[in-house]
């Protein structure tokens, strides 16, 4: 495992250090050892940090659902309920699964990031058109108050269309978004459990719902972080070859 130092000046752009999936040369994810400074509860590094690359990245012990809700420091009622909520039986690929994936990519050097991560689909009905407005409620409702909960509704909000256009957004569009660049097995796995979450829609008006939401992904650049930007590719090759099914005569 290849590991390099470099120093993060305080003038450096912020999507240099807002968390594991950053660093200054735009090669590495990995774990940060630095000084934490922010504004106003913002996340910044100052000092030396140690950086792997992100197939390194893969080879260190992830973050696990308990370490993660460890960080939080929530009552444990609360986070028992999100639990039970990302095991309703309507939900098959928003599930606890997704949650521990995010958590595979990321170090949680910034708690309202984790926040995010746990609770971004934590309101998930597939008939309904308002469950980002509906997490970020129940975000607000379960979080302390302050700036780091304000962070993690802005970025819940966010991901109703992965605008992103921030350091943050961008940070966790890229997280949320990377099952795109997965392997082609894994990635049919996705598609498979997201027609079974819709399985009330008609074939017919799946397909051609389905293929309008992925050309729409197609037309753009998925991944606005240098961690991720290596599975661009193949995010398009994913969306592409699940197109042509969705367009193919049954």
């Amino acid at each position: 495992m290849t590991r390099r130092q470099l120093t993060v000046m305080p003038d450096n752009n912020p999507a240099d250090y807002i968390g594991a999936v950053f660093a200054v040369d735009g090669n590495c994810i990995g774990r940060r050892h630095a000084l934490w400074r922010g504004p106003a509860g913002f996340p910044g590094w100052r000092g030396w940090q140690s950086c792997l690359s992100p197939d390194d990245r893969r080879q260190e012990k992830p973050m696990t659902p308990d370490e993660s809700l460890a960080l939080l420091n929530l009552p444990e009622a609360t986070t028992r309920r999100w639990q039970m909520q990302l095991h309703e039986p309507h939900r098959h690929y928003h599930t606890l699964h997704h949650i521990e994936a995010m958590l595979r990519w990321y170090d949680g050097s910034n708690p309202a990031i984790v926040a995010a991560i746990w609770l971004h689909d934590i309101v998930y009905d597939p008939k309904a058109s308002d469950n980002e407005e509906r997490s970020a409620a129940q975000a607000q409702a379960d979080l302390p108050a302050g700036p780091s909960t304000d962070l993690a509704v802005r970025l819940i909000l966010d991901t109703k269309h992965h605008a992103g256009g921030d350091p943050f957004s961008d940070a966790f569009n890229d997280l949320d978004l990377a099952i795109i660049g997965a392997s082609p097995a894994t990635y049919d796995r996705y598609a498979e459990q997201i027609r079974r979450e819709y399985a009330f829609v008609p074939e017919a008006a799946y397909r051609a719902g389905r293929a309008d939401v992925l050309r729409e992904f197609d037309k753009r650049t998925i991944y606005r972080t240098p961690g991720f930007q290596r599975l661009e590719a193949q995010a398009h090759i994913n969306l592409q070859r699940e197109i042509g099914r969705l367009e193919a005569t049954v």
